[in-house]
């Protein structure tokens, strides 16, 4: 499972239930299910969102440092995404606003998550 979730206390709220469904699933239907990463998304580096980042690496530890499952890229709030999905472009093929930013974070976390390149999500 990839949870992707915003950097907020409602948010983190929710990754908790969805890590105690996972659970409940694992028990019966299917025992190999498990969280693969968490993937913080729509990114604000101001308010709340700069505390909640701490506080969920916490709790899930760092991709890549000792089973830790939150992604090191983080997917920033920005004008562009939502751009492009107006547009239905890929963010790749989109040009305008903070496009390129966006594009290298999505490169970065496909590459963090092992995904090769040029391989729909």
């Amino acid at each position: 499972v990839l949870i992707v979730t915003e950097a907020s206390r409602d948010s983190l709220k929710g990754v908790s239930e969805l890590e105690r469904t996972i659970q409940r699933v694992q028990r019966r239907p299917n025992p190999r299910l498990k969280i693969g990463a968490i993937v913080i998304s729509k990114f604000k580096a101001r308010g709340e969102h700069l505390s909640r980042e701490p506080e969920l690496r916490e709790a899930y530890g760092t991709l890549g440092e000792n089973g830790g499952l939150v992604a090191r890229t983080k997917i920033q709030d920005l004008g562009a995404r939502e751009d492009a999905h107006s547009e239905s472009r890929p963010m790749h093929e989109f040009r305008g606003g903070k496009a390129l930013s966006l594009q290298v974070a999505y490169t970065d976390l496909a590459r963090e998550l092992g995904l090769p390149a040029g391989v729909p999500a």
